[in-house]
């Protein structure tokens, strides 16, 4: 799969989501491959068996097997379709939520991406004496000096990363050769966490340590956010 986690802090570096992902077993992918081996092995057999036919017999036959062949194309894609979903389904199923987020994992990821953070801006801004007032106060500007780090990655992974005025800090981790998804993870602020945290009455803006959300609304929307995207499984 391509997409591996999904990781969200607050302003006071707690992680308040976290939603991994698992991989398919081994014993799925051998039973789905075996069920495709033995679909596309029929198809022979039945030309074989009809070699003998005469003209005007082997004229009705390619006829009817190209109706046949239409309707084996169009299986083939409602399997391979319904085989997608079930895969995508699976993934939610087996994967974890709020399960490490006081782990050494989520620490050694929060303390990578500050560090980072702190580089990337410190080689990006301009000195003091060349920044203006506007600048100072333009909200544009501060939120691009947040953004100045958009991912890093090593041989195994890459992190996406997009912060927010108010200090969240919104993170997922993917295969290396993904595109950049800082675009979705401003997606995901702005149509899912502020509908479903930060205008719930029933749920808290700041959390206080070892809180996390647990709104299911949440949840859903952003799995189904994440497992729409042709990203989600490679």
């Amino acid at each position: 799969m391509a997409i591996y986690s999904f990781w969200v802090y607050d302003r006071h570096c707690n992680c308040i989501y976290q939603r991994e992902y698992s991989p398919l077993t081994a014993s799925t992918s051998t039973s789905a491959s075996a069920t495709t081996t033995s679909q596309t092995g029929s198809t022979p057999r039945l030309s074989q068996s009809n070699s003998a036919l005469n003209n005007s017999s082997v004229q009705r036959f390619q006829q009817s097997g190209a109706d046949n062949s239409d309707t084996t194309i169009s299986n083939n894609t409602s399997l391979g379709s319904s085989s997608v979903n079930n895969k995508i389904q699976e993934l939610l199923n087996n994967g974890s939520i709020n399960a490490i987020n006081d782990n050494n994992v989520s620490k050694l990821l929060f303390g990578t991406l500050f560090s980072l953070r702190k580089i990337s801006i410190s080689l990006t801004s301009a000195p003091a004496s060349e920044t203006t007032d506007d600048e100072v106060f333009s909200s544009h500007t501060s939120l691009n000096k947040f953004n100045e780090l958009k991912s890093f990655q090593t041989l195994n992974y890459k992190v996406h990363f997009y912060e927010t005025l108010t200090g969240l800090k919104f993170l997922v981790v993917t295969d290396p050769t993904i595109r950049d998804l800082q675009l979705e993870l401003r997606n995901i602020y702005e149509n899912h966490y502020l509908n479903y945290v930060v205008r719930n009455q029933l749920c808290q803006v700041e959390f206080k340590e070892h809180e996390v959300i647990s709104n299911d609304k949440f949840i859903q929307s952003v799995d189904a956010f994440w497992s729409g995207l042709p990203e989600f499984i490679s």
